[in-house]
């Protein structure tokens, strides 16, 4: 009672009979006091500091895997993560060499991180060296063949505290567009960066699958920028169409290769929407900002308690673009049978 009376007296009700003809009118207010009461003290129990806040590091190597980064903040924003309450972001830009990759590795370890988002082979393979005594967690995205670069031993259990998205396998299906969409050709250009593991996986799938449609890859390796570009203002004669790599260097050169490709000409069969807006005939294969939230889905599994480890790794989805106004340029008409099967088609 005594606790009744403290409540009335803190809402301005000093005195009151509990034996007046509104007995039970004044017990269901005071009933009512009471939980808004509880209420309040609960809620003020509950700052700012009670508020669990994770920091993710962002290594990356190439600009042009930004939009996975874009598209992973816009997923965790979906899952609940605002940025400045409850994660912290420690990213300053891809870097440009493996050498400026070594220096943003460190800017990141010298900080608290609760898990590291790592884009592509290079960055995961270095965080994994920097993470190897801690409990660090790594999400990886993408990768074409985890198993083949080193990272992983199995898809199913990845284990060491790493989990991500593969991001392989759709090079032979490309080739099989590409013959579709241009059915006389014979010899593919692909440019391949001799230290790259990604090129080399897909330079490997690619002859594999050129051998059983009757094709050829004139593999044409470089080590550099500028051989890169010697050999885009170099382009063989008896070529017949031009095939990208999943590879930093590469796609950070994509406005290069769709530039040789129409002026020679030729077919282009590139990776990426974003290259098909910009001039490439078509792309086949994962879309990065799908990929961004993908990996958005399996990080908010690890800082809710599961285990990186013990999450399989998981498969991009895969999508078919074709820009017609190119076909048009280089002389080619698509067939009706790939546009139907195309999920962005442009046209002007």
């Amino acid at each position: 009672m005594a606790i009744i009376k403290e409540i009335l007296i803190t809402f301005g009700i000093k005195e009151i009979s509990m034996h007046t003809a509104h007995h039970n009118h004044y017990r269901k207010i005071i009933f009512c006091m009471l939980i808004f009461s509880l209420m309040l003290a609960a809620c003020a129990g509950v700052t700012a500091e009670d508020t669990e806040v994770h920091t993710i590091g962002i290594l990356a190597l190439g600009p042009s895997l930004e939009p996975v980064v874009a598209g992973f903040k816009e997923g965790m924003t979906e899952y609940g993560y605002v940025a400045g309450e409850n994660v912290n972001y420690l990213y300053s830009g891809a870097a440009n060499s493996n050498q400026e990759l070594d220096g943003k590795l460190q800017e990141i370890m010298n900080n608290d991180v609760d898990l590291l988002l790592t884009l592509s082979i290079p960055p995961t393979l270095l965080a994994q060296q920097a993470v190897a005594d801690t409990d660090i967690p790594i999400v990886f995205a993408p990768i074409n063949d985890p198993v083949g670069a080193g990272v992983v031993d199995s898809l199913t259990n990845p284990g060491s505290m790493i989990t991500g998205i593969r991001a392989g396998g759709f090079l032979p299906k490309e080739l099989e567009w590409l013959l579709q969409i241009q059915p006389s050709t014979k010899r593919v250009f692909l440019p391949t960066n001799s230290s790259s593991p990604g090129a080399v996986q897909g330079l490997l799938q690619l002859q594999g699958a050129a051998e059983q449609l009757g094709l050829e890859i004139v593999n044409a390796e470089f080590a550099n920028e500028d051989e890169l570009l010697d050999l885009l203002a170099n382009i063989p004669d008896d070529v017949d169409a031009i095939m990208m790599v999943t590879d930093s260097l590469i796609l950070s050169h994509a406005a290069d290769f769709i530039k040789a490709a129409n002026e020679n000409r030729l077919p282009l069969a590139s990776i990426s929407l974003s290259q098909v807006e910009a001039g490439a005939l078509f792309s086949y294969g994962p879309e990065f900002v799908a990929i961004g939230k993908q990996a958005a889905r399996l990080v908010d599994q690890v800082l809710k308690g599961t285990p990186a480890g013990d999450i399989p790794i998981e498969t991009a989805e895969f999508f078919l673009n074709v820009n017609t106004k190119t076909a048009a340029s280089i002389g080619l008409q698509v067939p009706d049978a790939v546009l139907e099967q195309a999920n962005v088609i442009i046209r002007d």
